[in-house]
């Protein structure tokens, strides 16, 4: 058993380390690298500018379909779904979907 214990403290005074300094509070973490990984600044600024295209792309689609609504103009809508659809290139035809055209607007009931 003491055999056992011997090989034990051995194993242990191997693996630890203990010093007499004083933990310094300005030093990093040991497990900080390990945390998160740091973006450079080239990549923060693709993502700002790819968000940055997004938002207007959605401001102008939300300008145009507003647009639409005020001027009741939909002439343009079929050809961009048509537009996407020849680009998904799939097999299997659903049918033609109706435009939504009154999707982001109030209805006022008829009254008889």
């Amino acid at each position: 058993m003491s055999g056992k214990m011997e090989e034990l403290s051995q194993a242990l005074a191997g693996s630890f380390s203990v010093s007499q300094e004083l933990n310094s509070t300005a030093a990093p973490h040991p497990r900080l690298s390990q945390y998160k990984s740091k973006y450079s600044s080239l990549e923060q600024s693709e993502r700002r500018r790819q968000l940055l295209e997004l938002q207007k792309s959605k401001r102008l689609d939300y300008v145009n379909h507003a647009r639409r609504l005020a001027e009741d103009d939909w002439t343009g809508m079929e050809s961009g779904e048509e537009d996407k659809k020849d680009d998904e290139e799939m097999d299997i035809d659903p049918g033609k979907k109706l435009p939504k055209r009154y999707a982001n607007q109030v209805s006022v009931p008829k009254v008889y």
